[in-house]
C-alpha cells in the first residue's frame, strides 16, 4: 500500500455515502452490481487539472454535484486509467461550479494558498508562513488546506460574533 495522498473525485448523488466502507468503483455507465463487477477503490484523480479534463471528455456533471477533495491510500488503476483509491480523510468539498472557478486557472498551489488567505483576511506574513510547508510533499499540503479552513472558519466566526454586537 503506497502513503497518503490526495485526490479529486465526483462523488454522485444517489451514491452512498463517501467512506472507506464504500469504496468501489464500476465501469463507466454500469449502474448496478448485476451489470459490471465492482473494484476495490474510488474512481478518481491526483491532480484537479485531469478531473477537469475527464469530465471535459465525457460531459460535465450539473454544477450542484459534489466534489470531494480526499486523502487516501491508491490501490489499484481503474478502465480509464484513473486511480482507484480507499480514502481516509475528507480534506474538503464543493460544488462541480465551485471546483471548476477554483481548478480552472493556470494558479500554482503556491498562488493558491495566498490567494484563499487573502479572501479569508489571513494577514501576508501568515499566508508566507503557510506557504513555507513543503508543498511537494502532499501531506504537508493536506495539513496547509486542513489549516487555512480552520483559519477562516474561525475568521467567520469572529467576525459574525462582532457583527452580532453591533
Amino acid at each position: 500500500m503506497e502513503t497518503a495522498e490526495l485526490y479529486y473525485r465526483v462523488h454522485w448523488k444517489g451514491c452512498p455515502a463517501f467512506s472507506a466502507e464504500n469504496a468501489y468503483s464500476v465501469q463507466w455507465g454500469c449502474w448496478s452490481d448485476d451489470e459490471c463487477s465492482r473494484r476495490r477503490g474510488y474512481s478518481c484523480c491526483s491532480d484537479p487539472s485531469l478531473l477537469l479534463k475527464y469530465f471535459e471528455r465525457r460531459g460535465e456533471p450539473a454544477d450542484d454535484e459534489t466534489v470531494v477533495i480526499f486523502s487516501g491510500h491508491r490501490v489499484d488503476h481503474g478502465d480509464d486509467g484513473e486511480d482507484l483509491v480507499v480514502p481516509s480523510e475528507v480534506v474538503m468539498t464543493m460544488t462541480w461550479s465551485e471546483f471548476k472557478t477554483r481548478f480552472r486557472s493556470s494558479e500554482s498551489f503556491e498562488d493558491t494558498v495566498r490567494r484563499t488567505c487573502r479572501e479569508c483576511g489571513i494577514d501576508s506574513e501568515t499566508a508566507d508562513l503557510i506557504v513555507q510547508y513543503d508543498l511537494n510533499d502532499v501531506a504537508n499540503r493536506v495539513a496547509a488546506i486542513r489549516d487555512m479552513t480552520a483559519f477562516c472558519v474561525a475568521r467567520n466566526a469572529e467576525w459574525n460574533e462582532e457583527t452580532d454586537a453591533e
